[in-house]
């Protein structure tokens, strides 16, 4: 089930990405902690941040949290909106234990980007030693 629903307008999308774009360093930990989230995604810097939120309308986060990486957990997990459907573009973070795996991050993101299949899909995923037993997935919708 998503534990939180949060939508930004278009005005605040453009204070946000200007908030990021020259900033070279910036990883999406600020991106995440507007959300007042702890995650951060890994090989993104505030230009790609800046380049995904640049012309977008509306910013919608969802957030989900599933013991196992089954498709059918993703999918009764909140994160697929028919409302969304035609997003522009997804930046999915996925955190994990140490133990997750390559096939734990496919599985997650293929049901993910199936279902928004008309946007462009970017994820990334952050280790946390406490979460050994469920998957975080932070999902930002851009219409």
């Amino acid at each position: 089930m998503a534990e939180k629903d949060i939508v930004l307008n278009e005005e605040q999308i453009k204070a946000l990405g200007w908030l990021m774009k020259d900033d070279q360093n910036v990883a999406v930990t600020r991106l995440l902690n507007c959300f007042s989230c702890k995650q951060a995604l890994i090989n993104l810097n505030g230009r790609d941040v800046w380049a995904f939120l640049n012309g977008g309308k509306k910013l919608t986060y969802k957030t989900a949290t599933i013991k196992k990486a089954r498709k059918k957990e993703v999918e009764k997990s909140g994160l697929l909106c028919d409302e969304f459907q035609n997003a522009k573009k997804c930046l999915i973070n996925i955190e994990g234990g140490y133990t997750m795996t390559l096939l734990d991050i496919d599985t997650m993101v293929r049901p993910i980007h199936k279902f928004y299949e008309n946007a462009d899909v970017i994820f990334g995923t952050s280790l946390n030693e406490y979460k050994e037993n469920e998957f975080q997935i932070d999902l930002f919708i851009l219409e």
